[in-house]
């Protein structure tokens, strides 16, 4: 869901309809709670992930206007790591 998509309101609406997962990339607190009370799985992808994207494909989608673009991509602020206590692995 995008703009906001843990307002409430559209949370309130994904159980209405009957929905299982819920996608967003705007995790807030009273939002996940709402969500895991209404049963629903939750799935915070950030906004980098759920929105990058699409401006590439806007880029891609000006370019063939002739126009020249360029996305400055920051990436995460953050690491990704996988494993456990004993063997931590970075995978980015």
């Amino acid at each position: 869901m995008p703009g906001f998509g843990l307002n409430p309101k559209y949370i309130e609406m994904a159980h209405e309809e009957g929905a299982d997962l819920y996608l967003s990339g705007d995790l807030t607190h009273p939002g996940a709670i709402l969500a895991k009370n209404s049963g629903l799985v939750l799935i915070d992808a950030t906004h980098h992930a759920t929105e990058v994207p699409g401006l590439y494909r806007l880029r891609e989608l000006i370019s063939e206007l002739g126009i020249d673009t360029e996305i400055i991509d920051t990436k995460v602020p953050w690491e990704y790591y996988i494993g456990d206590r004993g063997n931590i692995q970075n995978i980015l």
